[in-house]
Order: C-alpha cells, then structure tokens, then sequence
C-alpha cells in the first residue's frame, strides 16, 4: 500500500464523517447559514483535487 492510497482512504473516512455529523446536527444547527452549501461542495472538490495532485 502506498501513501497515497491512504490518503485518498482517510480523505473519504473524513468525508463520511462530515456526511454524518452533517446529517445529525441538520436539525438543530443550520450549517447552510454559516458556510453555504456551495461553499461546502467547493471544499470537498477541492480537498480530493488535491490528493490526487499531490500523487
């Protein structure tokens, strides 16, 4: 296995992670005023664009 891979694999865990914390606190905090949707969508593009560069 080589670094790059696990980069890639703990960079879809973090993923998850902001998937379900996303999901569980929907309801009481309201994220999409904070940050924006879009904003959020950007990031994670962003954040995988650069793994992949980083190879």
């Amino acid at each position: 296995m080589n670094e790059g891979f696990f980069r890639i694999i703990s960079v879809l865990l973090l993923q998850e992670l902001v998937d379900a914390s996303w999901i569980s606190f929907r309801g009481k905090y309201s994220l999409l005023r904070t940050f924006g949707l879009k904003k959020i969508v950007q990031a994670k593009k962003t954040v995988i664009s650069q793994v992949f560069i980083a190879d």
